[in-house]
């Protein structure tokens, strides 16, 4: 009785595709990568030299934020029959809410800037507030020390926001444009270590 070897295939079976080498397909990526890594990078320099058009964009970009959120906020309401009916309305409540501030802030992109610099004021605050009340929590005083400076910091930093909006704004279109550099720094820098595994 012939033994069938499994390493050989049967005369009438087809090879299996050979893979890929590794450095065609590093060759067939890391262009992609330097490419969105300059726009990137490119994109956050403009965001520095055009901060008008920067934030009109934020404006939008957030009115419209909040009209989509409210809208599947209110589908759910509708239609998620695992809802209560007290959780339902709420549901419902906050999203025509939502839908109705959206509209208002597309309507008015000033107040819509100025309802998101108000956000993001009283998230410093709230985050800062979380700090301290887990310092508070913590017995041993050697690790209160970090949540309490890090709780002030957010805290005054949150005050500042909402009593000098012009500082909001100005702050976040410094740190979008340097999140979008450094974001581009790295992917070009990755393009590159992947260009040299490549051809290495």
């Amino acid at each position: 009785m012939a033994t069938i070897d499994p390493t050989h295939p049967s005369p009438g079976a087809e090879a299996p595709p050979e893979a890929e080498p590794l450095t065609e397909s590093v060759a067939a990526v890391w262009w992609v990568l330097l490419a969105t890594g300059i726009l990137t990078m490119l994109a956050g320099i403009a965001v520095l030299v055009w901060p008008g058009a920067t934030l009109l964009v934020i404006a939008v970009l957030f009115g419209a934020w909040l009209v989509g959120s409210g809208i599947v906020r209110l589908v759910a309401a509708f239609a998620d029959k695992r809802l209560g009916g007290v959780a339902r309305v709420l549901e419902g409540l906050i999203g025509a809410v939502l839908v109705v501030a959206g509209v208002g802030a597309l309507g008015n992109l000033f107040r819509s800037l100025a309802t998101l610099i108000l956000v993001i004021g009283v998230l410093f605050i709230i985050d800062g507030i979380g700090d301290l009340a887990h310092a508070l929590s913590n017995r041993q005083g050697a690790r209160r020390a970090w949540p309490v400076v890090t709780g002030l910091v957010a805290i005054a930093a949150g005050l500042v926001i909402l009593s000098r909006p012009g500082v909001g704004l100005v702050t976040l279109v410094a740190v979008l444009s340097a999140l979008l550099v450094v974001l581009g720094i790295a992917r070009i820098s990755a393009a590159f270590a992947l260009r040299r595994l490549g051809t290495s």
